[in-house]
């Protein structure tokens, strides 16, 4: 039995635990009524001491109290998550990419589960489905690593007593991450020269020698160009303020940035700033660099792709894809003893994530730690 200290009715518990795995600990339990399967809502925080299990207490019944029992079911949070904590601060672009998510796990988890009544069996019946329906290894993860990090939100708003997704997570198979292959740059210098077709060539320019992301690439505007013939020797700077949404109601659009870091001036180099001068007296009236058929869109995402593996294999080099551009742009600068901090800012990233994910083929982080240490 527990030592419990009655309340009032609604007032919520605190109570020692006498026995079990935290016997000699306290318990703040709060009411939230019945779910829609029948059940009593109970949330529960153990803490160590009656004074924090006090504390807890108060917050739950100031959640309670300010409508947190509204919030029933997963579809319920799923929605809550989305709408007040993903829609507020992110891009459209970011926001059709979760709003997906959401969509694969409300299709797999019934809409009359609880919150508190989310099992791991659950979770495993929404990946079957996923599998069922034909997602592929690498988008099961992702809406498993997506949704375990939503119920963490509703542990942090403290709906939840543990998170029910961690364990089918740590059991789910993480598949292998798709390498972002990068050129050397000679190889990479090759490719341009190589390339007759002025527009090819102003493509591979922004991938290769200013480290644009597609979408980013996708959506430059003629305005968003600074280009300057001083003399016979051309200089500019490339304004990143948007990019072109690829999923969802963004499908197509121009949306701001990736991230608040993503939004930057790059400057170019002269023979950049000369291919994309000689490509802007040559292409077609359009308000984007890199137009679609209609010219009135800038070209679809599976176009530009094409476009670009096809100039790099003509010109004889090894055929990677654009977002492969960005990674040669990066460990260029690093190689050349660019600090991570500067090329970060260039890539309009924030310095760990260019560590994480475009440095693996550079020495240049190697070598600045070596001169810290020297230093």
């Amino acid at each position: 039995m527990a030592d419990r200290k009655r309340r009032s009715s609604g007032d919520g518990s605190v109570y020692r635990i006498e026995s079990g795995r935290d016997a000699g600990k306290w318990c703040a339990q709060v009411d939230l009524g019945w779910t829609d399967q029948g059940r009593r809502s109970r949330p529960r925080r153990i803490c160590v001491t009656e004074k924090a299990a006090k504390a807890e207490l108060k917050e739950l019944l100031k959640r309670r109290d300010a409508g947190v029992k509204e919030i029933r079911t997963v579809h319920d949070w799923l929605g809550y998550w989305l709408e007040h904590m993903i829609r507020p601060d992110r891009s459209p672009a970011t926001y059709a990419t979760y709003r997906q998510v959401v969509r694969w796990a409300e299709s797999g988890i019934s809409a009359r589960i609880g919150l508190l009544d989310l099992k791991p069996q659950h979770v495993r019946q929404m990946q079957a489905t996923m599998r069922t329906a034909g997602a592929s290894p690498a988008r099961v993860w992702y809406v498993t690593t997506t949704l375990s990090t939503i119920m963490n939100a509703a542990l942090a708003d403290q709906l939840l007593i543990r998170n029910p997704v961690k364990p089918v997570l740590e059991r789910t198979t993480k598949p292998e991450g798709t390498k972002r292959t990068a050129l050397t740059w000679t190889d990479a210098m090759a490719a341009i020269d190589r390339t007759t077709d002025p527009r090819t060539r102003a493509r591979l320019v922004v991938g290769f020698m200013a480290g644009l992301r597609p979408s980013e690439a996708i959506g430059l505007r003629w305005e968003d160009l600074e280009l300057a013939d001083d003399g016979g020797v051309w200089h500019g700077t490339l304004h990143v303020e948007g990019q072109i949404g690829r999923h969802g109601v963004a499908a197509g659009q121009y949306v701001d940035p990736k991230s608040r870091h993503s939004r930057r001036a790059v400057p170019l180099e002269a023979g950049a700033a000369a291919i994309l001068a000689a490509w802007r007296d040559l292409a077609p009236e359009s308000a984007w660099v890199f137009p679609g058929a209609s010219l009135e869109r800038p070209v679809r995402y599976e176009t530009d792709r094409a476009w670009f593996v096809a100039a790099l294999t003509s010109a004889g080099v090894p055929a990677i894809t654009p977002h492969g551009a960005r990674a040669t742009f990066t460990s260029r600068l690093l190689d050349r003893g660019v600090s991570v901090a500067v090329a970060a800012r260039l890539l309009g990233d924030l310095p760990e994530t260019l560590i994480k994910h475009y440095a693996r083929s550079s020495e240049g982080i190697e070598r600045e730690a070596v001169r810290a240490l020297e230093g």
